[in-house]
């Protein structure tokens, strides 16, 4: 979550001072690496909050609080919360992979 929000003021800085990328010159394959990114960071922001919000209906079962008086967490919602964390972290990975292609097509633009 923090690294989204720092990006978003970057992002935000970057086009106040510099101005905005202009997509339409990059070639073909830059354009779907950028693509690709931005699918994996959606991937990333929807399975994280499907699994924060099922974070928040566990938080008050034994499956988190160790104790024998509390529920017993529900078999799918922490089914779900496993998957989605997964699915997050595994676009997050993905997600940054893309980045380090598309921060690279970024830096031959600029130095061509």
């Amino acid at each position: 979550s923090a690294l989204i929000i720092v990006f978003l003021g970057f992002y935000l800085l970057k086009g106040l001072f510099i101005g905005r990328e202009d997509v339409e010159a990059w070639g073909q394959l830059d354009t779907w690496i950028l693509r690709i990114h931005e699918l994996f960071v959606v991937q990333m922001l929807v399975a994280g909050v499907i699994a924060w919000v099922q974070a928040h209906e566990l938080r008050s079962t034994r499956l988190v609080t160790y104790d024998a008086n509390d529920p017993e967490a529900e078999l799918r919602t922490a089914k779900i919360h496993r998957i989605a964390g997964r699915t997050s972290v595994a676009g997050a990975a993905l997600g940054f992979v893309m980045a380090i292609a598309v921060l690279a097509g970024m830096f031959a633009r600029a130095s061509a």
